[in-house]
């Protein structure tokens, strides 16, 4: 990292982005659901929820992230059904993104050669 100053710029910039385009797309998605919450509580709850749901405790946080979205939405005013349907959104994009990916890896070219071992 010494050898290349902005390695850590833009590692820490990329983190950002990977932290905040989470939140944006559950606003994109909360905002016409419910529009008298505030911005600033999705960038408090949505990665809060993101953390507690990769808890060992369901299968791919499913439960978890509703049950969250719907106590922690709710104590800021978005009423039950909107967040439990926010959470089945989130999750649904999340679902389709991963079907995207398989798709892509499956259908993905296959190289021949024998992988390289670094030296």
């Amino acid at each position: 990292a010494a050898r290349q100053p902005g390695l850590l710029l833009r590692t820490f910039a990329l983190s950002l982005a990977n932290q905040w385009l989470p939140v944006g797309a559950v606003v994109a998605l909360g905002v016409p659901l419910d529009h008298d919450v505030v911005w600033y509580w999705f960038a408090a709850i949505v990665p809060f929820v993101t953390l507690a749901s990769l808890l060992p405790i369901s299968i791919g946080g499913t439960g978890v992230r509703e049950a969250l979205f719907v106590a922690l939405f709710g104590a800021v005013g978005m009423r039950a059904e909107v967040a439990l349907s926010l959470s089945l959104a989130t999750l649904g994009v999340a679902l389709a993104w991963g079907l995207i990916g398989l798709a892509l890896f499956a259908t993905g070219r296959r190289s021949t050669a024998p992988p390289q071992v670094a030296a």
